[in-house]
């Protein structure tokens, strides 16, 4: 027979895992856009070069990891969020303009940033690497559509 802990254990084990199998079920079942696959591209990169980009050895990598991300940058400003279509049409075109003006911020980072790689400038890019999370904050915030 369990104890009252060892049964709370079982319990928690698997709500956890139902939880975390109905939470992968919904996301599989969404369409992911275009846009979407584009900040995937760009947070894999973020992710990868924030273990590396103060290490002068991995400089090449760090480079291309953050013209990757700069590149997807790009072509998510291009793309319009989900969200506009929730936006009143006369609402609309300064949305869009306000979602491209932060995508330039993010772009003009990552400029900054491969400016700094190329130049050996490590801890340049680490401060400016630093300001990216603000700047997906900040965007998230105004940009995607609230749960």
């Amino acid at each position: 027979m369990k104890t009252l802990p060892g049964k709370i254990l079982t319990l928690l084990t698997a709500l956890t895992l139902a939880l975390t199998l109905t939470g992968h079920t919904a996301r599989a079942d969404e369409k992911e856009t275009d846009l979407g696959k584009q900040m995937k591209i760009i947070a894999k990169s973020v992710k990868q070069l924030k273990g590396q980009i103060a290490d002068a050895a991995q400089q090449q990598s760090s480079i291309t990891l953050v013209e990757t991300a700069k590149a997807a940058a790009t072509e998510a400003r291009k793309l319009t969020p989900a969200h506009a279509a929730d936006i009143p049409e006369a609402d609309r075109p300064k949305f869009i303009t306000d979602y491209q003006t932060q995508i330039d911020v993010l772009i003009k980072d990552f400029t900054t940033i491969d400016d700094a790689l190329h130049a050996g400038k490590y801890d340049d890019a680490q401060k400016t690497f630093a300001d990216l999370g603000n700047v997906k904050k900040d965007g998230h915030k105004q940009f995607i559509k609230p749960e």
